[in-house]
C-alpha cells in the first residue's frame, strides 16, 4: 500500500534470478514482444514521472519508447 520495501523486493528477484543454476537455459524471451508490471509510478526531480516495473517478457533498450495505460488513455 505504501510502496515501502518495492525496490528490496526487485533486488532479491534480480538476485535470485541471476544466480540460480541453469536459469538462463529455463527463461525464453519472445523477440518484439514486451510485457511488464508496474510495481510504482513516482515524480523524481530532475527525471520527472518514473515507474518500477517488473519485466515480464521481452527485452527494453535505450531509446525504446514505452506506452503506457492510463486512467484518461494511453501515457
Amino acid at each position: 500500500i505504501t510502496g515501502e520495501g518495492i525496490p528490496d523486493l526487485l533486488s532479491v528477484i534480480v538476485k535470485y534470478s541471476t544466480t540460480l543454476p541453469n536459469i538462463s537455459k529455463r527463461i525464453k524471451v519472445k523477440e518484439n514482444v514486451f510485457r511488464c508490471t508496474v510495481m510504482e509510478v513516482k515524480m523524481i526531480e530532475g527525471h520527472g514521472t518514473t515507474i518500477d516495473c517488473m519485466l515480464v517478457d521481452g527485452k527494453i533498450k535505450k531509446d525504446d519508447q514505452i506506452v503506457l495505460l492510463g486512467f484518461e488513455g494511453p501515457i
